[in-house]
Parts: structure tokens; sequence; C-alpha cells
């Protein structure tokens, strides 16, 4: 009988234990995808903009090929916009019963996001300068 209690509180201790690394885990995971999340919404407008701008090129070029990479571009700054508006909502729904799995997946994918946002308007900007100096 000694011999299945000293066990069974061994049982309840390392699950204690575990459960408290967890949700370390779980915290740094949280604050390091709000961390990104944090730096790339105020993003938001300049690349919502940007979009404006590339349609606006598209709509404007009489060129097939011109209006088809300005279309891109603005397509391609949409996308980034949208994967934001998924992650979001995802994030929304999971954040008080993920676990760690499932948190590490969110974090690759907001910081996915963020390289998107980057690229797209990094892309876009200098289009639009490269077009700007034309003039």
């Amino acid at each position: 009988m000694l011999m299945v209690s000293l066990l069974f509180g061994a049982v309840l201790l390392g699950c204690e234990r575990k459960s408290e690394v967890n949700e370390s885990e779980v915290q740094r995971l949280h604050d390091r995808m709000l961390v990104v999340h944090d730096s790339i919404m105020p993003l938001t407008g300049t690349l919502m903009s940007l979009k404006q701008k590339c349609q606006q090129q598209a709509d404007a070029s009489a060129d097939s090929s011109e209006a088809n990479t300005w279309f891109l571009k603005a397509k391609s700054l949409d996308n980034a916009y949208n994967e934001m508006m998924n992650w979001m909502h995802r994030y929304a729904v999971i954040k008080d019963t993920a676990g760690v799995a499932v948190l590490q997946m969110e974090l690759r994918g907001i910081e996915a996001v963020a390289v998107h946002y980057g690229h797209s308007m990094a892309d876009a900007r200098q289009a639009l300068e490269s077009l700007d100096s034309l003039k």
C-alpha cells in the first residue's frame, strides 16, 4: 500500500511540474505571437494604401501585361491582409484552449504573415517609386 501511495504521489508531482512548464511555454508562445502581431498590425493602413495605388495603376494601364503586373502586386497585398485577418480570427478562437503544439504552429503562421507583409509592401513600394522616377 505504501508503494502505491508513493507511486501515485510521484505521478501527481510529475504532472504538476509538467503542467507548470507547459503553462509557461504557452504564455511564452502567446507573448511572442502578440509581439509579431503588434509589429505588423500598424502597417495595415500603409499596406491598404499601397494596394489601392497598385490597383489604380492596373486600372489606368493600357498595356495588358503591365496591368496584370500591377494587379498581381495589388493581389499580393490583399492576400497579406487576408492572411492577417484569418490569423487573428483563428487566434481569437484558440487562444484560451490551445496547447503548445498548436501555438507553435500559430506562431509560425503569424511570422509567415509578417514576411508576406514585408515582401509585398517592399515590392509595391519599389514599383511605385520606379514609376514616380519615370515621371
